[in-house]
């Protein structure tokens, strides 16, 4: 039997060889075992508690294989994590402080106004200590949905008055809100995941409320579509949001088309079971592009397949289509250069039909070169037709 000290309390355990001492207690990890016995520094490793021979001896007399360690310090992990329980129920904390109670004042007072709150993707840990600040002192919090966001407060233990505000609140809803706001309310607005109001319910809110002269601000954190973006690998530097993509073939074409020259890494949703259909529909209205299928972000299945088209098209028709929420991030187009050649054929045939300086123009709108340089070859090329004529 051996005794640890843990805070000012004195410990009993039998699961750790006779003689070995306690340092600190780290932060207990929820959900996660983590148990080894660590052979160059002869100590052992069980959930943040790390427990030491008295002396190098004795150490060298207690080692045992790895998988005996690991069982030993498991069994360390759940005496301690009983204890811990125990601990709990009579309201007592490791540092002889005073148990922290929901809600805790952390003498932060909010003004009236409307605070834009962004909650995790998926990892319930991806929020910052501010957005729980905002959280704990709303006097309201508007979800999309309120039974997702109790599960958010749950696990932070913060309890708050939850109203709804999605895309089918009417202009009484928005009205209403920001009434309360001009009364000196502090309102949290929510989506179930992420930013609001970036493909979630929030914009007109926010508009009619600035247009009221209301205090609006953001509390900024997870966001799919730029973690889809960092994660895939593709040109960051210049990129645009298309938000969902339409759940008909017609539709989503349509809608694809007008990017199709433009310079820029694309990034929009799609779902699992359209998943095929859409870099089908993304191939024949921008051509092949390389795209990356980002999924479960944050999550334990995240996962990026990046590749052309048809090589994706042909993984998901062998593999079966995945499952989670989907952003597709595309690739730009493809800088082809012009050769001289294609250049002056193109001046060429615009002298034809028009003036030197509008086939100049002409030329440069549909090939993005300067105009200056154009209308030059143009001079030099009615030189040379001039000279043949002669």
């Amino acid at each position: 039997m051996a005794t640890f000290t843990w805070g000012k309390l004195d410990i009993c355990c039998s699961g750790a060889p006779s003689g070995w001492r306690s340092t600190a207690l780290m932060e207990m990890l929820a959900g996660v075992c983590c148990a080894e016995f660590c052979e160059p520094v002869g100590c052992w490793v069980s959930h943040g508690l790390l427990l030491y021979p008295p002396d190098e001896t004795q150490a060298d007399n207690s080692k045992m294989n790895n998988m005996e360690a690991s069982v030993e310090a498991i069994r360390i992990y759940l005496l301690f994590s009983h204890l811990l329980f125990l601990i709990n129920l009579k309201g007592l904390n490791m540092d002889n402080t005073e148990k922290v109670p929901l809600n805790p004042d952390s003498n932060i007072t909010l003004r009236g106004g409307l605070y834009i709150v962004s909650t995790p993707i998926g990892n319930l840990r991806d929020i910052s200590l501010r957005g729980l600040d905002v959280l704990r002192a709303a006097d309201i919090i508007m979800c999309e949905d309120t039974r997702v966001t109790r599960k958010l407060l749950g696990a932070y233990q913060i309890k708050a008055r939850l109203n709804s505000y999605n895309d089918h609140s009417d202009d009484a809803r928005r009205e209403n809100i920001i009434e309360q706001v001009k009364e000196g309310k502090a309102i949290a607005l929510v989506s179930d995941a992420g930013m609001p109001l970036i493909s979630d319910p929030g914009y007109k809110l926010v508009r009619d409320a600035q247009a009221c002269g209301v205090y609006v601000t953001t509390i900024p954190g997870a966001n799919a579509p730029l973690a889809a973006l960092q994660l895939s690998g593709l040109p960051s530097d210049q990129f645009c949001f298309l938000g969902f993509l339409p759940n008909k073939s017609g539709a989503r074409q349509k809608m694809l088309a007008p990017w199709k020259s433009v310079p820029a890494t694309l990034i929009c949703f799609t779902s699992a079971p359209r998943l095929i259909a859409s870099i089908e529909d993304i191939s024949a209205a921008l051509k092949d592009r390389e795209i990356a299928v980002v999924r479960e972000i944050t999550k334990l299945y995240e996962e990026v397949r990046k590749g052309a088209t048809d090589e994706l098209i042909s993984y998901y028709q062998e593999h079966g289509l995945p499952k989670g929420e989907i952003v597709l991030v595309i690739a730009p187009p493809i800088e082809e250069g012009i050769s001289d050649e294609a250049i002056y054929d193109m001046i060429r045939i615009a002298l034809k039909t028009m003036r030197t300086k509008e086939a100049a123009g002409f030329v440069a709108g549909n090939t993005g070169l300067k105009k200056n340089d154009l209308y030059n070859i143009a001079l030099e090329i009615n030189s040379e037709i001039i000279k043949g004529d002669g």
